[in-house]
């Protein structure tokens, strides 16, 4: 089974159980810009308690799903992972956060295609270059840089820059959201 087939599965199981998510990281990055290679998935769900057992119940023995440790994650809205045991493929679960931004990119999510036959909703274009931005800023890594130009290269005229401007002020990554803008000019 290959990687984009196990995130399919994890897809239908979120969509079937009606669990709100959308997809972050290089997996939305990759949708919106140009592609790399990664060996996870960055997903954040808004679960309910009471969605956990059936959630968990959703997988077969291929995978480890440790359902004490959704719990806590969801009691303490912090971040729980799945493994496909056969292939060390990871799936990140980030709850979403009470801050405004967080509830306001959440509220922005919007669906669009992941494979011929699905979709599956992802953050907004904007909201991963503001991410992205975040990444870069905590850790230095040109990826983040590379992923957002590719983003922007492929959207150019698309996006709402004031929003990602408002955010990347607040957020005190206005410097670098600047010197990028002014490169691809």
């Amino acid at each position: 089974m290959n990687q984009i087939e196990l995130f399919g599965i994890v897809i239908d199981v979120l969509n079937h159980l009606s669990i709100p998510y959308m997809i972050v990281g290089s997996i939305a990055s990759t949708t919106y810009g140009k592609p790399r290679l990664t060996d996870d998935m960055d997903i954040v769900v808004d679960m309910r308690k009471d969605q956990i057992p059936n959630f968990a119940s959703s997988f077969d023995k291929s995978w480890f799903v440790d359902g004490e440790m959704i719990q806590k994650a969801v009691d303490e809205r912090f971040h729980f992972n799945l493994l496909h045991i056969p292939t060390g493929i990871k799936i990140d679960f980030f709850l979403v956060k009470e801050a405004p931004y967080d509830q306001e990119q959440f509220a922005r999510r919007r669906r669009e295609k992941f494979t011929e036959k699905r979709d599956a909703f992802f953050a907004s274009v904007e909201d991963v270059i503001i991410r992205k931005l975040d990444y870069y800023f905590e850790g230095k890594s040109e990826k983040h840089l590379d992923d957002i130009r590719g983003i922007l290269a492929a959207y150019e005229g698309e996006i709402d820059l004031s929003y990602i401007t408002r955010w990347a002020t607040e957020r005190g990554t206005f410097q670098i959201w600047r010197e990028l803008k002014q490169q691809g000019s």
